[in-house]
């Protein structure tokens, strides 16, 4: 007879006929008593058989009253972001928004988004998108606006904030906001160009030098440094300097290069002034580049210091008297004695005296001492009359 019970029951549950709760209930209550009469062992099995019976009988009680209770109502499928991205579902009679927001008893804000779209086959969509408060930091200002929705981008625009390309945006533009991401934060970016002026080092040039013994240096060209404008461009953020880069550079000045001569020959020239650009020395001590040598007798002399020669130049080493008639002022000329001995080197005709005139001598070699001028005494020399 158990077989019996169990068909009964899911042909009751199951049976499409038009039929009322309450006949599916009586069939249902007639037809296990009569299971449980015929049963042999009806009267140990009736207390746990009425219990399965009762727990069905709710079962069908409440699909029966979902049933009833949806047949007629229309579903709404309510979306709020504040809650799960899964919609609620809900039955509701009423099809006016306010009347369903009463009903439902939702909280809804001036600022909140709420779109409806109203039922259509008794279904609707309810989506309310929560109104959030976004902060914004800039120019060392704070700012506030609302936002159902959007990016960082059109928050700013909300707020009526400038920026350009090279500001730094914390988050991105386009990083979406909500009630946990709501804070921005604007870095002004400023370029700004600065112009330095810098010293152009000179370099330092050696060159060889015959007729300077060899040790001894001179300097023939005294070196002067150069200028240059170089123009940087500065990076600031908010107002600090966070970088700093080179763009251009420009030579206002031209460094002189310094020449130093380096003595290579075996002479011990007295004078120190400068050679000719071509000038040079053979084997024999000579000059290569001269137009004619003069040879005569040499005596010295000395001068105060600070004095003038008859030229207008200063009394030093180097520049000597003569007969301006015979050796015009300004020639330059190389001076040794006859047999090579000494050497007074290069010399400029800067000055003259009586004797000189009468041609008694050719040249008065300047020293800066009196002593020397002992020294040296009277000499023949060769004059080498410089190119």
């Amino acid at each position: 007879m158990e077989p019996h019970m169990r068909c009964s029951v899911s042909e009751l549950v199951n049976n499409k006929q038009n039929k009322t709760r309450n006949d599916y209930l009586t069939e249902l209550f007639h037809s296990t008593d009569d299971f449980v009469q015929n049963s042999k062992h009806g009267h140990k099995l009736k207390k746990s058989i009425l219990t399965a019976v009762i727990s069905v009988i709710i079962m069908i009680t409440a699909i029966f009253t979902t049933l009833g209770f949806t047949a007629n109502q229309n579903k709404l499928f309510i979306y709020d972001s504040n809650q799960s991205k899964n919609p609620q579902i809900v039955y509701t009679k009423s099809e006016n928004l306010q009347d369903i927001i009463k009903e439902r008893n939702i909280t809804v804000s001036k600022n909140d988004d709420v779109n409806f779209t109203g039922f259509k086959n008794k279904e609707a969509d309810l989506k309310i998108n929560r109104a959030f408060e976004v902060k914004i930091k800039a120019d060392g200002k704070n700012k506030n606006v609302t936002m159902t929705t959007g990016n960082v981008k059109q928050a700013l625009q909300k707020a009526d904030i400038k920026f350009s390309q090279d500001d730094v945006v914390i988050p991105a533009l386009t990083k979406t906001l909500n009630d946990k991401t709501n804070k921005i934060e604007v870095k002004r970016v400023k370029y700004r160009n600065v112009k330095k002026t810098e010293t152009v080092p000179f370099k330092k040039i050696e060159k060889d030098a015959s007729w300077l013994k060899k040790g001894t240096t001179k300097v023939s060209t005294k070196g002067k440094s150069g200028k240059r404008t170089i123009t940087y461009k500065n990076k600031y953020l908010d107002g600090k300097l966070i970088e700093t880069k080179k763009v251009s550079q420009k030579t206002t000045k031209k460094p002189k290069s310094q020449i130093t001569l380096k003595g290579t020959g075996k002479s011990n020239s007295v004078s120190t002034i400068k050679p000719p650009a071509n000038f040079e020395l053979n084997s024999k001590g000579v000059p290569k580049n001269y137009s004619k040598v003069l040879t005569g007798l040499a005596k010295s002399y000395t001068a105060r210091k600070g004095a003038k020669t008859a030229s207008g130049r200063p009394a030093m080493v180097g520049n000597v008297a003569v007969n301006p008639k015979i050796i015009p002022y300004g020639t330059k000329m190389y001076i040794t004695s006859k047999d090579g001995k000494f050497v007074y080197g290069i010399a400029v005709a800067s000055d003259t005296g009586g004797c000189l005139k009468k041609n008694n001598i050719i040249v008065d070699l300047y020293f800066d001492t009196l002593n020397e001028c002992y020294q040296f005494g009277a000499k023949d020399v060769n004059i080498y009359i410089l190119k």
